[in-house]
């Protein structure tokens, strides 16, 4: 508890701190009856000093009778002591609310307003490094402050709050005491906490730490909250105890409340600023590594959108991660683990990105692309034609094996660091990576052709391959196909050729949008002119929302600590197609891709046909670990707009079409000819 206590103080704020489980007091109520009957509700104890004990209402029924008399002794204080130190740990009840609000306009003779509470507010996670689509922000939370109407007839001059550890104090208490009308005398610690939000961690063994949300502001800033008097926690409860003697000493002298203090200097907004990469750091220490893990665990416990959707249980990730972390022996071992944790956030928006992973992956790669294909990985294009005739290779080989080593056993070893939402995705990210390596080095590969015969060819690695090439590059990016059948390659097409596109496909029976690839921001155009539907929406989101006024527990706050939106259609005053449509899909079709299918689902209902697409969606954020690495991941929860699941799924094709090894030797393109034959045929 003390080690825990000592991290707390550096941030100097006495309302985080390590508290115990409450402990029921064994005090009780002062007893005013002798031990007679139960404790009452309230007492004279001096001329015209009257003493009130709410915690002492636990009956419905006679709080009621009290609550009643209550208010006609209230008329005739001078003085009033507020016993809310609390026997059984807690807070007020039910019943001591209604009796305090019952009398607090009798309390006071002039209106008084208590401090306004303020909180951080996160929507989303805001990106540690540049900017983002996704618009996540932090910002300051407000509430209004209370207000305290007086009566006309108030006799009472001084109040005086007597809490303890246990107590939960009324903003009321707050409001009198800033206005010079009240006194707060504390039996033991200050129990500051109840006046703010806070989060409560639960260490285990006992320990439990109250992490504090909020804090009180006024129009002259930031409002320092205390107690005018203490006095020991182990005192006497009764009305000569220490806590009722000071408490009559305050009603009696009148001296300057503690309220005079002055508020601390106001940020008029929230003091944000990313966290520290640690970039000088080339190998972290093991305290750093360390830090690096929580950090991770930390922010997508909090922030990432799909909880639901992970694998395994994410407290237990930490545990099985803490040992690897502190046992990393090297600066490639750390950020290699920091992959690998990865990919237990399995959507094909996360990866970690460091000098080390850098050098790991490599920055070049040879001028071939490869697909998996009927299990096996493929050439499916040729980037140096020369170089492929030249080393005997042909569009079609099936990859057999790197530097001697079997391809199921490369792609396994490199796999396991690369995260992904679906299988599909990571076959295809898998074999991005395959063949990289440094620039001006080689690589040995075997290739099977399609006589069944096996060579080894050695291919150099140039930074210039790892562009990749617009699939049909020889093509219009939008053309009329037979069959007067509009085609466009959405990878190629900008937003200023899409009215382009639109007259010159104005007589055509039918459109196929090829999404194979990623678009370059087009659906926000495209959709209005495809929206038959009148449709006024075409996603639906869900954002991580943290804010310090939320009451959230860990087991609920990914229900609870999230809002949801739709994400509107444009409009348009243009001509609207009316044709058929058909978007061409594949595990290449990622976030935007995805997302411009929804669009396109959205506005016509368009037949998807290929191949189910990677299953990743959601504006990517970042943050940062020491020694300068940096983690993205999705920001947003996106669904179909009748709110389906997409991501770990990808969209789904309605008429599923793989190509084939042999289609892909002959240069066939089966996938766009399935979608010719359906828009002639209608099946």
């Amino acid at each position: 508890m003390q080690v825990v206590q000592e991290m707390l103080n550096t941030l100097g704020d006495s309302a985080t701190r390590v508290v115990r489980k409450p402990i029921v007091s064994k005090n009780g109520f002062p007893d005013l009856n002798n031990g007679k009957n139960a404790p009452k509700f309230f007492s004279w104890i001096e001329n015209e000093v009257l003493a009130i004990f709410p915690n002492a209402v636990t009956d419905y029924a006679k709080s009621i009778t009290w609550r009643e008399e209550l208010r006609k002794e209230v008329l005739k204080a001078r003085a009033v002591i507020i016993d809310l130190r609390n026997p059984e740990a807690g807070g007020l009840t039910f019943f001591s609310e209604l009796a305090l609000i019952d009398i607090q306009d009798l309390l006071h003779a002039k209106q008084v307003q208590a401090p306004a509470l303020r909180s951080l507010i996160h929507s989303g996670y805001r990106p540690q490094i540049g900017i983002t689509s996704g618009e996540y922000y932090s910002a300051f939370s407000t509430k209004a402050p209370e207000v305290f109407f007086a009566a006309d007839n108030v006799k009472a001059e001084k109040i005086v709050f007597l809490v303890n550890p246990d107590s939960v104090i009324p903003m009321l208490a707050i409001a009198l005491q800033r206005a010079g009308n009240a006194y707060i005398v504390s039996q033991g610690r200050f129990p500051e906490e109840s006046l703010f939000s806070a989060k409560t961690v639960d260490l285990s063994k006992g320990i439990i730490v109250s992490v504090r949300t909020s804090e009180m502001i006024s129009s002259e800033g930031v409002v320092p909250i205390t107690a005018d008097k203490e006095v020991p926690v182990n005192g006497d409860w009764s009305l000569k105890g220490p806590a009722f003697k000071t408490a009559l000493e305050l009603i009696q002298n009148s001296p300057k409340s503690k309220s005079a203090i002055k508020a601390a200097p106001i940020a008029m907004t929230p003091d944000w600023r990313t966290d520290k990469k640690y970039d000088e750091m080339h190998f972290p220490d093991a305290e750093y590594r360390l830090l690096a893990l929580f950090r991770f665990w930390n922010v997508i416990h909090y922030f990432y959108p799909y909880m639901s959707l992970l694998d395994d249980d994410w407290d237990t990730i930490l545990t099985r991660f803490i040992p690897k972390f502190e046992s990393a022996a090297n600066a490639r071992e750390y950020e290699l683990t920091v992959a690998e944790l990865s990919t237990h956030v399995p959507d094909g928006h996360t990866g970690v990105s460091g000098p080390e992973l850098t050098k790991f992956f490599g920055d070049a790669t040879v001028p071939i692309r490869l697909c998996y294909v009927e299990k096996v990985p493929v050439i499916s294009q040729l980037l140096d034609e020369a170089m492929a005739k030249e080393a005997g290779m042909h569009v079609g080989d099936v990859l057999v094996s790197v530097e001697g080593e079997p391809v199921n056993a490369s792609m396994k070893r490199i796999g396991k660091y690369l995260p992904s939402s679906t299988a599909q995705w990571h076959e295809y990210v898998t074999l991005r990576r395959l063949l990289n390596g440094r620039e001006g080095t080689a690589v040995k590969i075997g290739l099977l052709d399609g006589n069944n015969k096996t060579t080894e060819v050695v291919l150099a690695r140039k930074k210039k391959y790892l562009l990749q090439t617009p699939l049909h590059s020889e093509d219009k990016i939008f053309r009329v196909l037979p069959g007067n059948i509009g085609y466009v390659d959405l990878e190629r097409l900008t937003t200023g050729q899409v009215d382009a596109m639109f007259e010159e496909f104005k007589e055509t029976e039918s459109i196929i949008f090829d999404l194979r690839s990623y678009p370059q921001g087009t659906a926000w155009a495209i959709a209005p002119r495809l929206n038959l539907k009148g449709a006024r929406n075409g996603a639906l989101y869900y954002r991580q929302l943290l804010d310090g006024f939320l009451k959230v527990d860990d087991d609920h706050l990914q229900d609870q600590g999230r809002v949801s939106f739709y994400q509107p259609l444009p409009k348009t005053d243009k001509w609207i197609y009316k044709g058929k449509t058909v978007t061409l899909i594949d595990e290449r079709s990622i976030s935007q891709a995805e997302h411009s299918g929804l669009y396109f689902e959205a506005a016509c209902g368009t037949t998807f046909i290929g191949s189910h697409t990677a299953g990743a969606n959601g504006d990517v954020t970042n943050f940062t670990l020491p020694g300068g690495l940096s983690v993205r991941f999705s920001g947003h929860e996106v669904r179909h707009v009748d709110g389906r699941q997409i991501q770990r799924i990808g969209l789904v094709p309605h008429i599923e079409v793989k190509p084939t090894i042999a289609g892909i030797r002959e240069n066939k393109d089966e996938v766009l000819e399935r979608a010719i034959k359906f828009l002639k045929e209608g099946k």
